[in-house]
């Protein structure tokens, strides 16, 4: 099983950078500011990250370990498979990922590869 922890800050920048709790050796993994501020972070078993970006409309971005963008997905709206304001997210033991879809009142459900 692989977790990750970060702590959300917002740099001087106007940027958030995530720092992973606990490796006070590694200054950030990396400032997550393609679209906009970050709502939400989380990490799959296969250490690939997926971010809530806040600004510039709501959407989900998948990136490798290495924060290769791999895609984007569940841009802003109501239909099925958007959302309209999520601040959280999380991966389930069976490999989904479900989010709040705030304005919409609802839990949306994505496989890992960001199909509805």
């Amino acid at each position: 099983m692989f977790m990750v922890v970060f702590a959300m800050g917002l740099s001087s920048l106007g940027k958030i950078d995530a720092v992973p709790l606990g490796l006070t050796d590694i200054p950030y993994i990396r400032t997550w500011a393609e679209h906009g501020g970050p709502n939400n972070v989380v990490v799959d078993a296969s250490h690939n990250i997926y971010v809530i970006h806040a600004i510039d409309g709501y959407m989900i971005s998948k990136y490798d370990a290495e924060g290769n963008k791999i895609k984007d997905f569940a841009p802003q709206g109501s239909g099925d498979g958007e959302i309209n304001i999520s601040s959280g997210m999380g991966i389930s033991p069976d490999g989904y990922l479900y989010v709040t879809d705030e304005q919409n009142n609802r839990i949306v459900k994505f496989t890992l590869d960001g199909v509805y």
